[in-house]
């Protein structure tokens, strides 16, 4: 077993934690490490101006209640051809956002 990998049902819920390779935050699903990870900024080099931001960005609201709590989840993006075929493995995957409030998912949200 790996350090990335935990036994089933032992783990932690899913959600960021800090990344085994100590590079940052990895998504943990709940019963192992998924494939998106958010890496910590390095150092801004010296004299460099502070990094400027044009306009505040607003919350993403949900489409359905316009709640702005989201739970980032991993989907399969499953076709029946792979599935017939047993390759289940080689499908796709999508993070996707789920809104904590009336769980409408947000399928290929923008910033995940």
């Amino acid at each position: 077993m790996s350090s990335h990998d935990t036994p089933t049902g032992s783990g932690p819920p899913p959600g960021w934690y800090p990344d085994p390779d100590g590079s940052g935050e990895r998504w943990w699903t709940g019963s192992g490490w998924g494939e998106h990870d958010r890496h910590s900024p390095g150092p801004a080099p010296q004299g460099a101006p502070p990094p400027t931001q044009s306009r505040p960005s607003a919350p993403m609201r949900c489409h359905n209640c316009g709640g702005t709590d989201f739970t980032p989840t991993e989907y399969l993006l499953n076709t029946r051809g792979m599935s017939l075929l047993d390759l289940d493995a080689f499908n796709a995957g999508a993070t996707c956002l789920v809104c904590r409030r009336c769980r409408y998912i947000h399928w290929f949200a923008p910033g995940v």
